[in-house]
C-alpha cells in the first residue's frame, strides 16, 4: 500500500495525473472520459501525445479509464462513475488536497519544456544522485537538510571537490549541531538556518521534506520521508533536470529571495 508521500511523488511526476486534476478542478460538474481525453491531447503538458499507435484519442481514453482515473479515485482525489464514464474532483479532505495542489498546481503554470523527471526509491539512491549533482556542479551548489539524520561524512569529499573547483557552496540546515558540522568541515561554505515553510497546513498532514540539493540552478533532487513516524524512515525523492523543467523552476521560485540576495553580493564581471 502506498503512503501519502509516495502518492504525492507519483502525481507530481506524472503529467497525465497532474493535468487531469488541474482540468477537473476548473469544472463544476466534471467531465466525461472522452472530454478529458480531448483536453489532455490538446495540452502541451502531455509528452509524446502524438506518438501513440493508430489512435492517440482511443489510447488516451483507455489509459484514463483503466489506469489514471481508478488510481486517482483510490487516492480519494477523483470520483469516477464507470457506468456514465464521468469524473469529478472528489470531496477529499482539504489538507490532503492542499498538500498535493501546492506541489503540482504551481508546476502546471510553468513551461513543460525539457521536462526530465525521475523517481528515486531509496535513501541510498538519493545519496548517490545528490553526490552526482555535487560532482557535476560547475558554478553553484545549494544544499538543504531538514534532518540531521541525513548527515553523512562520506558526502564531504564530494562537497570539498566541488569547492576546490570554484563552486560556491550554500548549506541551509535546520539543526544547530548540523550547522556547526558544516561550518567546521566546510569553512568555505555559506551556512544558514532556512526559514521557509515548504508546504502550508498541519505538519502531520503534509509531505515531510527531508532534503533538497540544487546544482547550477538547473539540476535538483527533492527528498521526502516515506513514513516520517517510522523508527527508521525510508526516503523517496524526485530528481529533475533542465532550466525549463517545471519542478526545477518551482524550486528556483521558492528560493527566489535567497538567490537574489546572493546574486547582489557577487561582483560584476
Amino acid at each position: 500500500m502506498q503512503s501519502p508521500e509516495e502518492r504525492t511523488v507519483q502525481i507530481v511526476s506524472d503529467p497525465v495525473k497532474r493535468t487531469v486534476l488541474a482540468v477537473l478542478s476548473e469544472t463544476e460538474n466534471g467531465l466525461t472520459v472522452h472530454e478529458l481525453a480531448s483536453q489532455l491531447l490538446r495540452s502541451d503538458a502531455i509528452p509524446g501525445r502524438s506518438e501513440a499507435p493508430n489512435s492517440p484519442f482511443q489510447s488516451m481514453v483507455v489509459s484514463l479509464h483503466h489506469r489514471h482515473l481508478p488510481q486517482l479515485e483510490d487516492w480519494d482525489l477523483v470520483d469516477y462513475d464507470r457506468s456514465q464514464l464521468t469524473a469529478t474532483i472528489s470531496d477529499a479532505e482539504e489538507e490532503t488536497w492542499n498538500g498535493i495542489e501546492a506541489l503540482y498546481s504551481a508546476m502546471t503554470l510553468l513551461s513543460p519544456a525539457a521536462e526530465q523527471t525521475t523517481i528515486l526509491h531509496s535513501r541510498q539512491e538519493v545519496y548517490e544522485h545528490a553526490r552526482a549533482l555535487a560532482d557535476r556542479a560547475m558554478d553553484e551548489l545549494f544544499l538543504f537538510y531538514f534532518s540531521d539524520e541525513l548527515l553523512d561524512e562520506a558526502c564531504l569529499p564530494y562537497a570539498k571537490r566541488a569547492i576546490d573547483r570554484g563552486v560556491t557552496f550554500h548549506a541551509g540546515v535546520k539543526d544547530e549541531s548540523a550547522r556547526t558540522f558544516f561550518t567546521e568541515q566546510l569553512p568555505e561554505a555559506t551556512v544558514w538556518e532556512p526559514q521557509m515553510d515548504w508546504v502550508d497546513g498541519p505538519i502531520d498532514e503534509r509531505p515531510q521534506i527531508s532534503r533538497l540539493v540544487l546544482a547550477d540552478r538547473s539540476h535538483m533532487v527533492l527528498g521526502m520521508w516515506d513514513d516520517p513516524t517510522a523508527p527508521d524512515p525510508s526516503e523517496i525523492a524526485i530528481a529533475a533536470s533542465g532550466q525549463r523543467n517545471p519542478l526545477v523552476a518551482l524550486v528556483r521560485e521558492l528560493l527566489g529571495p535567497r538567490v537574489t540576495h546572493l546574486d547582489l553580493q557577487r561582483p560584476i564581471e
